[in-house]
């Protein structure tokens, strides 16, 4: 009787292991999934946009400068999962023309413009 006793207490105790182990499992993926959520959110409310007049591309560096006023210009960081279209069409970097009008959605991160999109405008 004390056998089954101890034996059955095992069971119960690895039982309520395996159940606690697997619900902070699940609560670990909650939260994470949660923070990627909430990243997510963050750059799309954090996005800001610029339009203005190509000055410069400088392929190698991965960076365009946008003339964006008369007296005033900003330099974007071009990344490789940013999207450049031209309609509906992908293009590369280097494609892009000194005097093309463009639309730059970015975020800013460590103090620099980051192009998230580049857009062509239909003159």
């Amino acid at each position: 009787m004390n056998k089954k006793f101890q034996l059955l207490s095992i069971a119960v105790i690895t039982a309520a292991s395996v159940t606690t182990l697997s619900q902070a499992s699940w609560a670990a993926d909650e939260m994470h999934t949660t923070t990627d959520h909430q990243r997510l959110s963050e750059n799309v409310e954090s996005q800001i946009s610029a339009s203005g007049t190509v000055e410069s591309v400088d392929v190698l560096s991965g960076k365009v400068v946008i003339k964006t006023s008369l007296l005033s210009s900003e330099e974007f960081s071009v990344k490789p999962h940013t999207m450049i279209m031209d309609g509906d069409a992908h293009m590369e970097l280097a494609a892009l023309q000194n005097g093309s009008k463009v639309k730059v959605n970015y975020i800013e991160q460590d103090g620099k413009n980051i192009a998230q999109a580049i857009s062509l405008k239909k003159i």
